[in-house]
């Protein structure tokens, strides 16, 4: 283990734990991931786990720039997997700087890597709620990065989520934020269709966005009344 790699492996178990997978450049032309990280990118772009090694006490895989592209469009795309990246600092060998962090719901931070992305993403936040007559009552907030569309949405709905199901499908969405506390039949509803969930705390999701969404939209109170 050169100087480098074992600057790396510092690096590496300075981090904390994360439910994505950590990209890291090794050199100006090559990139690795370690442990768990290093099986997801064996099996993804090389379809065996042999290409796995040892650096000291950890597993090792290491792809050029050309393959560091295949994975991230299959792992992001194909596998909705989270993605952290992180770039070698101008001028060193063995200091880290995080360079991006994406999801299926969020390319665009990829798009120097990933020159084309055929797919427009859309992230959406949902939460559920009852009506005066005991309905569900689902809002929904989506917005579309490539198209640069900022959406909100109210509606009733019934107990498999059936409308929500439809609206999905219709906007393609790829990522999804919930509460950590909604019903058990909406978990299982976007755990059929695919989309990567995000539980985030209730109180997340009690503020109202109105001050948000005028600010966005450069919009004053005085100009909506």
């Amino acid at each position: 283990m050169n100087k480098e790699e074992q600057s790396l492996v510092q690096f590496y178990s300075k981090l904390g734990d994360t439910d994505c997978v950590r990209v890291f450049q090794k050199q100006e032309f090559e990139w690795a991931c370690l442990q768990a990280d290093a099986s997801t990118l064996a099996n993804i772009v090389y379809k065996t786990a042999s290409a796995v090694r040892k650096l000291g006490s950890l597993d090792l895989c290491t792809v050029n720039t050309t393959l560091l592209k295949q994975f991230l469009k299959d792992a992001l795309q194909t596998h909705g997997l989270r993605i952290e990246l992180y770039e070698l600092e101008t001028g060193s060998k063995s200091k880290w700087k995080p360079a991006l962090l994406a999801s299926p719901g969020n390319l665009q931070s990829l798009e120097r890597f990933l020159e084309v992305v055929h797919e427009n993403p859309v992230i959406m936040a949902c939460k559920v709620g009852n009506s005066a007559t005991g309905e569900k009552l689902v809002g929904v907030c989506f917005v579309d990065a490539e198209q640069q569309k900022l959406g909100v949405q109210q509606f009733s709905d019934n107990d498999m989520f059936s409308s929500l199901e439809s609206t999905l499908i219709q906007l393609g969405v790829k990522e999804i934020l919930v509460p950590e506390s909604a019903d058990t039949s909406l978990f299982q509803m976007l755990e059929k269709l695919d989309i990567l969930t995000t539980k985030m705390k209730s109180s997340n999701f009690n503020n109202s966005s109105e001050d948000d969404f005028l600010r966005l939209l450069n919009v004053s109170r005085m100009q909506c009344s």
